[in-house]
């Protein structure tokens, strides 16, 4: 899909969320299972699953694409690319490169219930 067809695209969504709010409604789904070890595989839409696992220092074997935390900030990272790339089209403003380089910072000892006042999940991206 090349610049024109994205734009027409969203300017098309844009008129039928404003005629039809409750079309802009969205769903997503996606299915994981976990396999052995500490390798799980996720299933989104009719794509070959993908395979998540964990670094070796932490108990993984670091043998496939990445783990879920740096999914996590895969996922911001495109997402602002993504955006980017569909209002350039709308607005004609060319666009050579967009690229985002994101750090998750997380404590560890709320992984393993060392240290209870420790929050789970990202301090800080």
């Amino acid at each position: 899909m090349g610049r024109e067809e994205i734009k027409q695209s969203i300017v098309k969504l844009s008129k039928t969320f404003k005629n039809r709010p409750e079309a802009a409604k969205a769903v997503f789904r996606e299915q994981t299972e976990w396999v052995k070890n500490l390798q799980c595989t996720a299933k989104i839409r009719n794509f070959p699953p993908i395979t998540l696992n964990e670094p070796t220092n932490i108990g993984g074997e670091d043998t496939w694409l990445c783990n879920p935390v740096e999914l996590i900030l895969a996922a911001l990272s495109t997402c602002q690319e993504i955006v980017y790339a569909a209002y350039a089209s709308v607005l004609d403003i060319p666009l050579d490169s967009v690229k985002v380089n994101v750090k998750g910072y997380l404590d560890l000892q709320e992984l393993l219930s060392l240290d209870e006042s420790v929050s789970p999940g990202y301090q800080e991206i």
